[in-house]
């Protein structure tokens, strides 16, 4: 299963991604030990090296930026040096923190780790418990609502306080009425705050807290899954399993999808859930498929755990690695994900004021898949960045071709489509016409073969009345269903 680019690095659009969470810095205080204290059982560790990088919602922040988006920071830090430190390495990077607002009386929350030769040997975390007023909240909301466009939004909950309950419901209120997904980073054992999130990312000691079950072997990744979606109301989980990758559930899959994990050596897991809460975020925010995005995700999160300390990903890096990517997931899931309900595909393709894409249609009964059919669908895919083909249903294939037609049911035809790596999304439909479906989806590119007219097409007065485009292709001359059906029975 090969990954194309992320089509958030073919826009000059920039993708636009609100964080909102527990800022923190992490300092690192690199060491050499050579001795045991006479004082205590414990190394002395001589200061080599100290350096600073952005932790919590502020790596989420960083990796989002790095990675090709734009991101807008919101949370709470104190009137401190850490806040000077911190600052710094966001604005350097041109992240937006007009939303990181000072409060009196809080300290920036920093957390120190001492290392020697990449191993680290404690970790200090800088931290008090801190009641932030409604007040502080509003004014984070006040922010998120005056920006003019927002692709997605990220909540990275590290239970510090900056997220509670109201706040969240807010958040999530808003962005569905707008139709902006919310990724979030969840934490602490009551996910009902989460309810009507479009992701969360858990890991699985997270998610058997939650769920208030013991975290051992006996409890199964599908279980735990299913069960988060379900009783707290959350369209997808995305559950991240460590060294056994990542699961997906929910949504329109009735199974869920299994991703191995793609590090080959690992350093040092911190940040890694950052990376993928923030990589999710920007692909859905630039409406990639949620498989996909998730696919991307466990892609970079493979490049940071192998890196030492709290280090985002980069655009090239994640470029590199996309390009050295060998599929892993759940043997035909990634296929069959791509059939879908006509409702479905409204959802998310979307009007044509809000979509991000450029929508490319095309119909047919693809009876007997072939040379031709390939170099059509092929050379339609290129009209656009999102290819959806309408698969005529059994019924309206014996109407249109006679009885002992089709050869292949419906299911398969739609299979065999949608394995083409083009092909983004099928759809069956069961009229003698792809009329109704047009007419819903409104693509912006209407493609049929060129033994049609444009004023015959169906569908081209709704495509171009809408400000579209509709394109005739030529076809292989001589490769046809009937052809081949007329060969087999020796015709």
């Amino acid at each position: 299963m090969k990954i194309a680019k992320p089509v958030w690095m073919n826009q000059d659009k920039k993708i636009n991604i609100v964080v909102v969470g527990d800022l923190m810095l992490d300092q690192y205080v690199d060491t050499d030990v050579k001795r045991i204290s006479p004082e205590a059982p414990v190394p002395v560790c001589n200061v080599s090296s100290v350096f600073y990088r952005a932790g919590g919602a502020s790596n989420s922040a960083l990796n989002i930026q790095l990675a090709g988006g734009c991101t807008h920071l919101y949370g709470f830090t104190g009137k401190d040096e850490a806040r000077n430190i911190l600052v710094g390495l966001l604005e350097e990077k041109k992240v937006d923190t007009r939303g990181v607002s000072c409060v009196d009386g809080f300290d920036t929350i920093k957390k120190i780790r001492l290392s020697s030769e990449r191993q680290q040997i404690v970790r200090v975390d800088i931290e008090k418990k801190f009641d932030f007023t409604t007040s502080y909240r509003n004014e984070l909301l006040r922010g998120i609502k005056k920006l003019s466009n927002i692709d997605a939004i990220l909540l990275s909950d590290y239970g510090k306080g900056t997220l509670d309950r109201d706040f969240i419901g807010s958040v999530i209120s808003y962005a569905k009425e707008r139709n902006i997904p919310v990724v979030i980073d969840p934490k602490g054992n009551d996910y009902t705050k989460y309810s009507g999130a479009t992701v969360i990312t858990p890991n699985r000691g997270e998610a058997c807290l939650a769920l208030n079950l013991k975290n051992d072997s006996s409890v199964s990744k599908e279980r735990l899954a299913k069960e988060l979606k379900e009783r707290f109301g959350i369209e997808y989980v995305l559950l991240t399993l460590g060294q056994d990758g990542m699961y997906l559930y929910g949504g329109e899959l009735s199974e869920g999808i299994h991703l191995k994990a793609q590090a080959r050596e690992v350093y040092d897991v911190s940040g890694a859930g950052d990376t993928v809460a923030a990589v999710l975020a920007l692909a859905l925010g630039s409406g990639i498929d949620v498989i996909e995005a998730v696919t991307l995700s466990n892609i970079a999160a493979g490049v940071v755990v192998e890196k030492w300390g709290t280090t985002p990903i980069t655009k090239d890096e994640l470029l590199v690695a996309i390009d050295n990517y060998e599929g892993t997931s759940s043997y035909g899931a990634g296929v069959k994900s791509k059939i879908k309900d006509l409702e479905y595909l409204k959802a998310h393709i979307k009007t044509k004021d809000q979509r991000k894409k450029k929508v490319v249609f095309t119909n047919g009964c693809f009876d007997i898949l072939h040379a031709g059919h390939v170099s059509y669908l092929e050379k339609a895919s290129r009209l656009g960045d999102e290819l959806v083909v309408a698969v005529n249903s059994d019924s309206s294939v014996k109407r249109l071709k006679g009885q002992d037609r089709p050869i292949n049911s419906e299911e398969n035809r739609a299979y065999l489509v949608a394995a083409l790596s083009f092909v983004d999304y099928v759809v069956i439909f069961g009229e003698d016409t792809p009329k109704r479906v047009i007419d819903e989806l409104i693509p912006d590119v209407l493609v049929k073969g060129s033994d049609w007219k444009v004023e015959n097409i169906v569908g081209a007065d709704t495509v171009i009345k809408n400000g579209g485009k509709v394109e005739t292709i030529d076809l292989v001359e001589g490769l046809s269903t009937t052809n081949l059906i007329g060969k087999i029975k020796g015709n």
